[in-house]
């Protein structure tokens, strides 16, 4: 509606008082907004590993594992991360330098597999929690939030597990 006001406010809308129906609303819009940005949360992390991967026989891989995730197969997708991971984790014990960032997307990305599109909240869980641990081993880590946790938190929060779901987030 037009303000019937004249002077400086000739013409602006006035802005309407909240109401239960109004907050409603902005809670669905924002949770619908919520639902569309975790959608984008795998592509985001398939983006990340295609950029960032080296020029080595794992770019190769790279390359498999987003041909598989985008075909929908998830458990070809789960072993070809896994098998990357514990390549890179034993060219780490040889001291062979594994870029921690690479490492990490890759776990975030096997832990959503497991959680989300294989309906296995518990193999997620413990992923997250050995991703927690290999945090803790790396000095670069410290710079970046521990994002692994808020992950966690959402699986427990699924299972209306309210307390350990907050647990999780305390860091936050």
């Amino acid at each position: 509606m037009v303000s019937n006001f004249g002077g400086p406010l000739a013409g602006y809308r006035e802005i309407p008082l909240p109401t239960i129906g109004n907050l409603t609303n902005n809670f669905n819009l924002l949770e619908h907004t919520m639902e569309k940005r975790l959608r984008i949360f795998p592509f985001l992390i398939l983006l990340s590993l295609i950029i960032f991967s080296s020029f080595s026989h794992s770019a190769i891989i790279d390359q498999e594992i987003t041909k598989s995730y985008t075909a929908s197969d998830y458990e070809k997708t789960v072993r070809l991360l896994e098998r990357q991971i514990e390549e890179q984790k034993l060219r780490d014990s040889k001291a062979e330098g594994v870029e921690y960032f690479g490492l990490y997307t890759k776990y975030l990305l096997l832990c959503h597999l497991y959680a989300w599109r294989l309906n296995k909240p518990e193999v997620a869980l413990l992923k997250y929690q050995e991703l927690n641990g290999l945090r803790r081993s790396y000095k670069s880590a410290s710079k970046f939030p521990p994002l692994e946790l808020l992950y966690i938190a959402e699986i427990y929060e699924v299972r209306n597990d309210y307390p350990k779901a907050r647990e999780n987030t305390k860091i936050f």
